[in-house]
């Protein structure tokens, strides 16, 4: 029996103290005491310790700590993105289709006016690098403006976003009836 202190087998299995510790403690690495284990009993042990991962890799079997472990990592992608969204970092697809769809309809509605602003001035240039000049100088400005579009998703309401998608939103289950009760009559005179 070959006796072997933590640093030692951390080196052998090239692993860390802090990993030697966690496979005792998690998956029951022997160990004879504190600090001193039987290196051949713990070089066998994690073998079929790896065999063992490999094999559940292979068949797509997850140990409960793996599943625990996506777990919390998916909880604390859901917390960033829900953080994300709460700071305006982030917005729904529907309100960023809504905004692109506005955007477009926008600079399509200045490209389809060029040809009625601009006729008059074409027709008066006198050379065409006159013309291409002026349609440049029109083109630039709609691409300025396009770049300095802004909208305020915040105005964005659920219903509109409903709408653009052909849903429509949930109504409430029962309607107020705003008919006054008790109390005599509204023609009725005491």
């Amino acid at each position: 029996m070959a006796f072997a202190s933590l640093e030692q087998i951390a080196n052998l299995l090239n692993l860390t103290p802090q990993m030697v510790n966690r496979h005792v403690k998690d998956h029951g690495m022997p160990r004879i005491s504190r600090g001193e284990y039987d290196a051949v009993k713990c070089v066998h042990w994690y073998i079929a310790y790896k065999d063992q991962q490999i094999k559940e890799a292979r068949s797509g079997t997850e140990t409960e700590s793996q599943a625990r472990q996506r777990l919390i990592v998916a909880s604390a992608d859901l917390r960033e993105l829900e953080l994300a969204q709460a700071c305006g970092d982030l917005i729904e697809i529907e309100v960023a289709q809504i905004v692109w769809q506005r955007v477009a309809a926008s600079f399509r509605n200045k490209m389809l006016l060029l040809p009625t602003k601009l006729a008059g001035q074409v027709i008066t240039c006198k050379e065409p690098n006159e013309a291409q000049a002026l349609l440049e100088t029109e083109i630039q400005e709609a691409l300025h403006d396009l770049s300095e579009t802004t909208i305020d998703t915040s105005t964005l309401r659920r219903r509109e976003r409903l709408s653009a998608f052909g849903r429509k939103p949930r109504r409430s289950a029962s309607k107020v009836n705003r008919k006054s009760m008790g109390g005599p009559a509204k023609d009725t005179k005491l």
